[in-house]
């Protein structure tokens, strides 16, 4: 019986991205099987990023095999929904529809499989997933798309929550019960990373901005890098959906791909994103563009502020959906991204110098922290109202009108010329954080820490099944003796 690993993630790239990643390695072994855990409806979106990260056979075998559909009735979209109108967070109280569905498609798994042979491995916020697994005995690692220092915002692993980080939230939600709705996800988040056997972050840490230091000393928090290294995974389903894609990406000019947030309120290249498109076209004789649809009507209305014609500008610029992140990032001169950690990494893995439009959470920071390893430069959207670029206490105040289509496009320029600085700073932190052939780092280090703990559940259950033995064999000798003690008396 092969070894089971039983995958669980939030829907959206950033958190899809890591498990994805592990999945690939687990399914190029032949020890082990994947059982990726995903709501129905959207089973064609992680296939489909499987793809984009995996060659056609893998992801063959991933789609027939390791993508397990179960009906979920809670969608994503509506918990953002429910938070903003109703101050409830489905999420986090583990709703019974979502908590059964979940443990109805656990429980199909050990139908056929012995619990040892089980473990799993889930995004931080995947709650349902790792309650179901606590349940059962079974031990499950947590994949945090985020610098380990981060964990401290969640409350995780002992680290105390900065209150400055938590008022911005509790200020902006105009509903009656959002302070105690936070505090039940934070503590739901919490409980999800105590009950995990260890935790997968990233390799890179961003630095301490927001008084909230990584636990490194925690033997339970594993520093291994979980996104996607450089792959085989080429970009042949996406031209093949998208075929003026082609001659951009075999023409001499410099590719820029522009990415952004699943969840509206945290992109900027959704709100600012008309500036954006001006300074793009700008520039549109020095470089070809792929650029990410994250939603559609924004994108549309940025379309119409920027007076910008996407069939007419077909010669250089490509607009999509879904884009395959990984293989066009090893092919960018240059990535705008929102600076969601996921995105971050995979452009630091690959050597790509980034332009940064950062808006909250953690995004400020990991900003800051490529513009100080000299590998970015960040657009100014700093609320003029606010203090001061106090770290730790303007994240969450950003105003995306303060983007400027000439600051965009002065600041492209520097970064995908042929002689950037940005660009020979970013291929030398690539060398030197993402050696080639390095195995303490990506999906590889994963699996590495499952096959460890996989011994270890395979030297305990020999160990029990000795002991068990020994036992036996102690109480067939107790008997054998008691009986030849009972003869003796008899005789005598």
């Amino acid at each position: 019986m092969p070894k089971t690993v039983i995958l669980n993630a939030m829907l959206g790239q950033g958190h899809l991205s890591p498990l994805v990643g592990i999945a690939t390695q687990l399914q190029a072994r032949d020890d082990y099987e994947v059982q990726f855990l995903v709501n129905a409806v959207d089973r064609d979106a992680v296939v489909k990023q499987f793809a984009s990260m995996a060659p056609a056979a893998a992801t063959a075998r991933f789609e027939a095999e390791g993508a397990v559909a179960y009906d979920d009735p809670t969608r994503f979209e509506a918990i953002f929904s429910d938070m903003m109108e109703k101050g409830c967070m489905h999420l986090v109280g583990f709703n019974d529809a979502r908590q059964a569905a979940v443990d109805a498609a656990v429980d199909d798994v050990l139908k056929t499989r012995d619990a040892g042979d089980v473990v799993g491995v889930v995004d931080f916020m995947s709650l349902a997933a790792g309650r179901a697994l606590a349940k059962r005995g079974i031990p499950y690692y947590v994949t945090f798309p985020g610098p380990a220092g981060m964990l401290g915002v969640f409350g995780c692993a002992d680290m105390p929550l900065p209150l400055e980080l938590v008022a911005p939230y509790v200020a902006t939600r105009v509903v009656p019960s959002a302070r105690r709705m936070m505090g039940e996800f934070f503590a739901c988040v919490t409980q999800n990373a105590d009950n995990a056997a260890g935790i997968f972050t990233s390799s890179i840490e961003a630095p301490d901005l927001c008084a909230c230091g990584g636990p490194s000393g925690s033997p339970r928090l594993h520093y291994v890098h979980t996104f996607s290294p450089p792959s085989d995974a080429t970009c042949g389903p996406f031209v093949e959906a998208h075929p003026a894609a082609a001659a951009l990406l075999d023409s001499p000019k410099p590719l820029v791909l522009v990415g952004g947030s699943s969840i509206p309120t945290q992109s900027l290249t959704a709100f600012g994103l008309s500036e954006i498109l001006k300074a793009l076209r700008r520039g549109k004789d020095e470089w070809n563009v792929v650029l990410k649809v994250c939603h559609r009507e924004t994108f549309e209305k940025a379309l119409e502020r920027a007076s910008f014609d996407v069939e007419a500008e077909r010669g250089w610029f490509v607009a999509a959906a879904f884009i395959p992140q990984a293989p066009l990032l090893d092919r960018a001169a240059c990535f705008v991204t929102h600076m969601g950690w996921n995105g971050t990494c995979e452009a630091l893995q690959r050597g790509v110098p980034m332009l940064c439009t950062p808006v909250a959470v953690d995004q400020p920071i990991n900003a800051a922290h490529c513009a100080s390893l000299g590998v970015a430069l960040v657009l100014d959207t700093a609320d003029p109202s606010s203090s001061g670029p106090t770290p730790g206490k303007d994240n969450h105040l950003r105003d995306p009108e303060r983007v400027a289509d000439a600051d965009v496009y002065a600041k492209l320029r520097a970064l995908v010329a042929a002689d950037s600085p940005y660009r020979a700073r970013a291929k030398a932190v690539k060398d030197e954080h993402f050696p080639e052939g390095a195995t303490d780092i990506g999906p590889a280090a994963v699996v590495a820490e499952l096959d460890r703990l996989f011994q270890v559940k395979k030297m305990t259950r020999e160990y029990e099944v000795e002991l068990a033995q020994h036992r036996a064999s102690l109480a067939a000798a107790a008997g054998a003796q008691e009986a030849k003690v009972g003869e003796v008396a008899a005789a005598a």
